[in-house]
């Protein structure tokens, strides 16, 4: 793995994703502390890329700190990341980047590479009863989480968003 130099953010990181794993292995292998019901009994239903193979995929995390006091829901989210040319990540990226930096993610805040934020990959929706959900990582410094919330919500500055350039 590899970390981008000159990105707009933080800098990226080249993840391999494996289509040919399954989410269960995928998300063992990412070391969570926790991780959502809503993953372990529900893993056939959440969306995953149809793919087969290794893709080697630059990702990163795109923050918009003016939202600190003027949150605003993924819609406006997924329209401003097109604005810079990204597009947002999905669930099988996050879990690349979970697998590939064990101590990157909001469970490893005291490191000079950690971001202070949680990362949500509004790449995968998924639409059950509760509405359409997305995936995030948040945790402390304590525990590494994997969770789900309303893609309806507003989103604020706590939040930084995994993303990859466009292709074409």
């Amino acid at each position: 793995m590899r970390e981008r130099e000159n990105s707009h953010d933080l800098g990226g990181y080249l993840v391999t994703v494996d289509y040919n794993r399954s989410l269960e292995d995928r998300i063992v292998a990412g070391k969570y502390n926790l991780v959502s019901d809503f993953f372990t009994k529900n893993a056939i239903h959440f969306p995953t890329a149809r793919r087969e193979g290794k893709k080697e995929i630059l990702v990163t995390t795109l923050l918009f700190p003016s939202r600190r006091f003027n949150p605003f829901n993924s819609k406006k989210a997924i329209e401003e990341l097109d604005k810079f040319g990204y597009q947002p990540a999905g669930l099988d990226e996050l879990l690349a980047l979970g697998e590939a930096y064990p101590l990157f993610g909001p469970a490893y805040r005291e490191t000079a590479t950690q971001p202070y934020y949680d990362i949500v990959a509004l790449g995968s929706i998924f639409k059950g009863p509760e509405g359409k959900l997305v995936p995030y990582v948040k945790g402390s410094r304590w525990r590494r989480v994997l969770n789900v919330s309303s893609f309806e919500r507003y989103w604020s500055s706590h939040f930084g968003f995994l993303v990859y350039q466009k292709e074409g």
